[in-house]
C-alpha cells in the first residue's frame, strides 16, 4: 500500500507539473486588468483555463487554474510577505492560496491565506475589472470546448491528491 501511495504521489507530481508548465498554450485566451485590494493586477487565462499574472503589491505573481464555473484557484507568490512558509513554492517561501469567484458584473470576489492555511484565514481579496474581457468569456462565450478542459479537470484532481499526499 505504501508503494502505491508513493507511485500515485510521483504520478501526481509529474502530471501536475506538465499541466501547470509555462509552455505555449493552444490558444491565446484573454488578458484582463483589474483594480484589487492588493493593487493593479493583470491576469492571463488561456483557453485551457490556466491562469497566470502579476499584481503590484510586493511584485506578486499568480499561478493557477480556472474552473468552467468561473472560480479561480491559484497560488499567490511574492519575494517577501508577512509570513514565511516552511515549504517553498515556485522558488519562494512567501506564498499562499487565493480563491476568487468571477461575477457577471466583472468583479473578483475572493479570499486568501498564507502557505497552506485555510483559505480565507488571511482575509478577503476583491477586485474590479478595469480593462480587457472577463475570463468568463472563455466558458460562457460559446467558444469553449469542454472536452479540451479534461486535462485541467484532471489537473485539479491531481493537485488535490498531491496536497493530500504531502500532508502525510
Amino acid at each position: 500500500m505504501r508503494i502505491q501511495t508513493r507511485i500515485l504521489g510521483v504520478l501526481a507530481i509529474v502530471v501536475t507539473a506538465a499541466l501547470l508548465a509555462g509552455g505555449p498554450s493552444r490558444a491565446a485566451g484573454v488578458i484582463s486588468e483589474w483594480s484589487t485590494d492588493f493593487g493593479a493586477m493583470r491576469l492571463h487565462v488561456d483557453e485551457d483555463l490556466r491562469v497566470s499574472g502579476g499584481y503590484d503589491h510586493k511584485g506578486g505573481q499568480i499561478k493557477g487554474l480556472m474552473t468552467i464555473g468561473g472560480r479561480i484557484t491559484a497560488y499567490w507568490l511574492q519575494g517577501d510577505a508577512g509570513r514565511r512558509c516552511r515549504k517553498e513554492a515556485y522558488g519562494t517561501h512567501y506564498w499562499g492560496v487565493v480563491v476568487w469567484d468571477l461575477t457577471p458584473a466583472g468583479d473578483l470576489v475572493g479570499h486568501w491565506s498564507y502557505c497552506r492555511d485555510a483559505v480565507g484565514s488571511g482575509g478577503t481579496w476583491a477586485g474590479q475589472l478595469e480593462a480587457g474581457p472577463s475570463p468568463l468569456v472563455l466558458v460562457r462565450g460559446g467558444g469553449y470546448d469542454r472536452r479540451r478542459n479534461l486535462e485541467t479537470a484532471a489537473g485539479d484532481a491531481l493537485l488535490n491528491l498531491l496536497d493530500a499526499l504531502s500532508e502525510r
